[in-house]
């Protein structure tokens, strides 16, 4: 049987690894993802992962269409999470594949460009943002301010979801333990 769930991912990230790793304990899915080799993001795949074809259209590596239909027509999943980045063109068609098959859309991650702002009525990437949100079924993002930005748009609250930044705070947390148990002045020799 397969999943109800698929993951879409740009490129599977290393550091996101261990998250997805908990997640599929408690919940099996797929996670579609490309490979990028020119990326200075280190890479990984798993068993759940499933490596599709992708196209970079120019230099910005989150330029890139996703060649995602035909896995999703053969595996028909219920509900599809997908990276959300202004660049992925392939979102439009996945709109569309959505809504024939009825499969539930959910974009998460961080809504915008935060360098910049957000700017809807003077940037067409913001207003193609703005209209991205709107027509997925829910949106997932990092932070509480975020959040706040999109019900500011008029993005409906019961569509917006909060699940701070996605890492191992497992390891960073062995980490932090660690240098507790060294004390700041046993770090500052060592430096």
């Amino acid at each position: 049987m397969e999943p109800n769930i698929v993951f879409v991912e740009r490129i599977f990230s290393l550091y996101r690894k261990a998250v997805f790793d908990i997640i599929y304990q408690k919940k099996k899915f797929l996670l579609f993802h490309s490979i990028n080799k020119r990326s200075t993001i280190k890479q990984t795949t798993a068993d759940y992962s499933v490596v599709i074809n992708s196209f970079q259209y120019n230099k910005k590596e989150s330029s890139t269409y996703l060649f995602l239909f035909w896995k999703l027509l053969q595996v028909r999943p219920k509900i599809v999470i997908h990276e959300f980045s202004a660049g992925i063109l392939s979102k439009p068609l996945l709109l569309l594949y959505c809504r024939l098959t009825k499969t539930k859309l959910i974009f998460w991650g961080h809504m915008y460009n935060r360098t910049q702002g957000f700017l809807p009525k003077k940037s067409l990437s913001d207003k193609y943002r703005l209209w991205l949100w709107q027509k997925a079924d829910s949106l997932i993002t990092y932070s509480q301010a975020e959040k706040e930005l999109l019900l500011a748009n008029q993005i409906a609250d019961h569509k917006v979801f909060v699940a701070y930044n996605t890492v191992d705070t497992g390891t960073f947390l062995k980490v932090r333990d660690k240098l507790e148990a060294l004390g700041k002045t046993a770090i500052r020799k060592q430096l």
